[in-house]
């Protein structure tokens, strides 16, 4: 049996670019083995390590599975339980993944001064993974 190394070598080797040869070192792969054992499978994040050279994977096992938990906030501005803050700034919060843009919606991000709910516009940039909260005043 071929490692994904070789194949990754014996496609760089017939002259065609690093990205295909990577593109179809995983093609090849995923043919061939993904679906044959559960052994290979849970070993297939191991054998694409090995792939780059640099010791960062390519592409990871959650490449190939959809995630089931959900996104986590990694940051907000101004930062949690800040106190003092005017009600005119910008309100970023940014998450470890992509969101689903249609859930960024007035109903599920609301920002309140004391009981009074502050009116502004939403955007969710997926660039970074973060929604902007411009209040109107």
């Amino acid at each position: 049996m071929y490692s994904i190394n070789a194949m990754f070598l014996s496609y760089l080797s017939s002259k065609i670019s690093v990205s295909e040869s990577v593109n179809k070192t995983f093609v090849w792969y995923y043919e061939r083995f993904w679906n044959q054992s559960e052994y290979l499978n849970k070993n297939i994040a191991h054998n694409i390590y090995c792939l780059n050279l640099f010791g960062e994977p390519i592409i990871s096992l959650d490449s190939f599975t959809e995630k089931v938990s959900n996104p986590i906030v990694i940051s907000t501005y101004p930062s949690n339980n800040q106190s003092d803050v005017p009600t005119n700034v910008e309100i970023v919060v940014k998450f470890d993944r992509n969101i689903d843009k249609r859930t960024v919606t007035s109903t599920n991000f609301i920002l309140k001064e004391g009981t009074k709910i502050i009116q502004g516009n939403l955007n969710y940039n997926e660039k970074d993974f973060s929604i902007v909260f411009k209040p109107l005043t």
